[in-house]
């Protein structure tokens, strides 16, 4: 046992910031403890590199790309409007709160906790909430957490007797993170709501969903159509992560776009699961 203070390992020069020179004789004042102006060198680090190893990432989202902050100056706009980024921040953070709606919404308490995690200010919610409820209200929105409402979606309609006599059963995964190895890059991103049916605990199909809360600009058919366009290379990866994660055959994989500002929820499936 060694005694008190004794240095067992060292490693590195001990003295290293004598060999420092001053950089571009750049110094900044400083104080020390008998309150005495010091002058002491600026280190300067050394600017990141370009990563050379491994494989290149790719997010299908902006959603994916950046982390779930919402900024603080979305008060600055107009009155009574809310900044996109983070209404659509929110609006996801309270979506992943819900799993069914049989035993009523999320309550008020849980989704202002919420909020706060994420930093958005307490006018903001306010504005905020009444909306959110409405959303919930809406008919094909609130299909979308509805068990029943499950035997509509084509991948999962041929297995309905087997759900109603408890051989097959439903199982939530909000916010679903995944990473995927595909053409010499990896894929990551996250699913908002990922609803997959299990027979004897083997998953047999599953049902991607997408919420969107992009304000309607134009005529709405061709506003849906627009948007179903432009996110359908983000729900191919999205399938093919579920394919490729959970074992289930292509054919067996729904997506879905949930437009919330319309109550509109779009079959994005195609036939493009049929791509390699």
């Amino acid at each position: 046992c060694a005694p008190p203070e004794k240095t067992l390992y060292e490693c590195g020069n001990a003295t290293w910031y004598r060999d420092v020179p001053a950089m571009n004789n750049v110094r900044v004042v400083a104080h020390s403890a008998h309150g005495k102006r010091q002058s002491v060198p600026k280190l300067l680090l050394a600017p990141l590199r370009e990563r050379h190893r491994g494989l290149r990432r790719d997010a299908p989202s902006r959603h994916d790309r950046t982390s779930i902050i919402a900024p603080f100056t979305e008060r600055s706009l107009t009155a009574g409007s809310v900044d996109p980024r983070t209404r659509g921040t929110l609006f996801h953070a309270w979506f992943e709160a819900v799993e069914w709606l049989h035993d009523g919404p999320p309550k008020e308490s849980q989704l202002r906790q919420i909020a706060a995690h994420h930093s958005v200010e307490k006018t903001t919610v306010d504005d905020l909430l009444p909306i959110f409820y409405s959303m919930l209200k809406q008919p094909n929105t609130s299909a979308v957490f509805t068990q029943a409402a499950q035997l509509d979606i084509s991948v999962f309609r041929a297995f309905a007797q087997k759900v109603a006599g408890g051989a097959a059963e439903f199982c939530v995964e909000n916010e679903r993170p995944f990473v995927l190895k595909r053409n010499g890059a990896i894929v990551q991103g996250t699913i908002d709501r990922l609803v997959i049916l299990r027979e004897a605990g083997k998953p047999v199909a599953a049902d991607i969903v997408d919420y969107k809360t992009d304000k309607v600009a134009g005529e709405i058919a061709t506003w849906v159509a627009e948007k179903t366009q432009h996110y359908a290379a983000q729900l191919q990866q999205y399938r093919r992560a579920v394919q490729t994660c959970f074992g289930i055959e292509p054919a067996a994989v729904s997506t879905r776009l949930a437009l919330l500002e319309v109550d509109m929820v779009v079959s994005a499936t195609g036939t493009d699961y049929l791509l390699s």
